[in-house]
């Protein structure tokens, strides 16, 4: 089943980087997250609420690849697509590429899960399998 991809953007911060401007490899979880959770918004699933009510994204497993990097002044584009969706997880194709050139600096495949307070694994509530649902049929 075909998933939309959705695209943030980021500058790179001095925060970002090492004493050399090159993005700590770190960083680019942290950028995952952000294109995780407005991939999120972009479909209708509050992660606000969600957590709110008791629910939790939690992330499982990250397979990245590490290509070139980017360094402090760059703009980047931050790619994210849901690649599979199970009962208890979804798995997230990401990349960040360079904006100027559209060059691929990392790739990710990040498995999440959903959680309640006690760390107990749950089924992927109607509040995010819902918009999945919707987001597939709909994707070009």
């Amino acid at each position: 089943m075909p998933y939309p991809t959705r695209e943030i953007e980021h500058k790179v911060n001095y925060c970002d980087t090492d004493a050399g401007g090159v993005v700590y490899y770190g960083r680019y979880l942290e950028y995952f997250e952000a294109g995780r959770m407005e991939y999120l918004a972009a479909i209708g699933c509050d992660a606000v609420e969600c957590h709110r009510q008791g629910v939790f994204f939690a992330v499982r497993e990250v397979h990245a690849t590490y290509r070139s990097s980017a360094r402090l002044g760059d703009r980047l584009q931050i790619r994210s697509t849901v690649t599979q969706v199970t009962k208890y997880h979804m798995t997230f194709y990401a990349e960040v590429r360079e904006a100027d050139s559209d060059a691929l600096l990392v790739e990710a495949r990040i498995k999440c899960v959903c959680m309640n307070a006690a760390g107990k694994l749950l089924r992927l509530p109607a509040q995010l399998s819902e918009p999945l649902a919707r987001s597939a049929t709909s994707a070009e």
